[in-house]
Formats: C-alpha cells, structure tokens, sequence
C-alpha cells in the first residue's frame, strides 16, 4: 500500500537528467521531486528514528564517495569513482531516504487569497499539479471527523431541548467517536499521516509545497489557547449582559466571606 501511495511523486517528469554513464540510458540518476523534497526534509514525515534530510543531500548522498566529484582532491589523488559504482551509490540511498517517509493520502491546494483548502481532484487540476493515490477520497477529512474537535460542542439541556421547534433546522456536524481509545487510536494514526499542502503564490509562477500536521493529531502540541472551545450564544450573551449589568443584578453573591472557625485552631 505505501508503495502505491508514494509512486506518484517518485518521479519528476519534468526533470530528466542525463545518464551517469553515457552508453547505457538506465543509469540516470535518482530525482527529487518538489513532493518528495517537502517530505523528506520535514520533521513531521519523518519516521521517528531518521532525521530531516538536508538540502545538499538531495544532489550529493552522504554514503557518496568524494571521489566522484572530479573537482575534489581526492578524485585527483586516489582517481575518479567508478560510474557504476556511483549509480548505485545514489540509488541506494534514495531508496533507503523514501522508505523513512510516511506517506501522504492527498494533496491540499491552499489559496491564500482566498483562505480556502481543498484537497479535491478539481482543485488540483486548476492549480496544474498532479495529486496523490487518494487525491479526492476525503479519508483524510473522515480520520478527522472521527477524533472530532479537542472540545466538543456543549450538550443541550432538557429545558433547551423542549423549547426548541421541531421545525427548526439544525446544522448537521460530524459526531466524533464515543469511544476515547478509539480517538487515541486515530489521533496516532493523524501523526503519521502527514498533511502535503501546496500553497498557490500569485506573485509567483509556481507555488511551493510544505509538510503539516493535522491539529488533531497527537503529535501536534497546539498552544493551549488553540484548543479552547468556541463560545456557544449563550456563553456570550452572559458575557455581553455580564459587561453592562453590574454583579448584584445578575444574582452573584459575594462568597468571599471569614469563616468564623479554622481547622487546626484552639
């Protein structure tokens, strides 16, 4: 399965080195794509025992002799590396650094100027870029709406229930799951599965790509500000009447009394 989802963006078409070797055409040379690069140099799709891969990795691997530069002193002192050698040099490592990578399931187009995301295969068509496996399937989104919002919605009381028409329309949320090991469980599951977003820039030709966490992901520490609940109407009409009424009007009673006996006294 991650074979299928990570062929996609093995490749770059629009790249196309030439051979290592001059007379045999399948010793070109492992190419980095825009996706591939953006996974392999975050922290977050990183599995946890390979670190961010650095950018002068991407053109000469680290396992890579430096007799294969022609420049180098080495190359002028020991000779130059044998171009066999150096087409499965490259090879090897490429393979070893994508399989270190947790795959993405689609890709999300960001607008800025329009502060909107869609991980559809037509927003990925209008932005000239090719998706992923899943791109489209909203398995993502689903993963999502399984583990639900840090805080839920508060729960109607009875009062509120029965006051309520039953004509009244009401907007349709997805429920998280009851059950809270099975949201740890996709709260895991939201850690390895990094978000690839391609930003579209408009004073650009084209946009860059970038590496994310879901915000429901265990592995993501938001501040804690972030994961306050949203204030429902009536949290806000008591703190608008709480502004203009003053504390006896609105029942408050001063608690702050001196208990006539203290523990531990004679």
């Amino acid at each position: 399965m991650k074979w299928e989802l990570m062929k996609p963006i093995l490749t770059d078409p629009n790249a196309n080195p030439p051979p290592i070797i001059p007379s045999v055409s399948k010793s070109r040379p492992p190419v980095f794509s825009k996706e591939l690069t953006a996974l392999v140099t975050s922290e977050y799709s990183r599995v946890r025992s390979a670190a961010p891969l650095r950018q002068r990795y991407l053109t000469f691997p680290p396992n890579l002799s430096l007799r294969a530069d022609p420049s180098s002193s080495e190359a002028h002192t020991l000779g130059p590396l044998s171009k066999r050698l150096e087409v499965n040099f490259r090879w090897r490592y490429f393979t070893r650094v994508w399989k270190k990578v947790y795959p993405p399931l689609n890709v999300f187009i960001r607008d800025p100027s329009t502060a909107t995301e869609s991980s559809s295969q037509e927003a990925a068509s209008s932005a000239n870029i090719r998706g992923v496996c899943l791109q489209g399937s909203n398995i993502f989104e689903a993963i999502e709406n399984v583990v639900g919002k840090p805080y839920p919605k508060r729960q109607t009381t009875c009062r509120e229930r029965k006051s309520t028409r039953r004509d009244k329309v009401y907007s349709m949320e997805p429920v998280r799951h009851p059950s809270r090991w099975v949201r740890r469980r996709y709260q895991r599951l939201l850690g390895r599965l990094p978000a690839l977003i391609y930003r579209q820039d408009a004073n650009a030709a084209t946009g860059s790509y970038r590496v994310e966490l879901s915000a429901m992901s265990l592995l993501n520490a938001l501040p804690r500000p972030l994961r306050q609940p949203e204030v429902d109407p009536d949290t806000l009409a008591w703190y608008e009447l709480s502004k203009s009424e003053p504390s006896s009007k609105l029942g408050v009673r001063n608690t702050c009394t001196t208990p006539s006996h203290n523990r531990g006294t004679a």
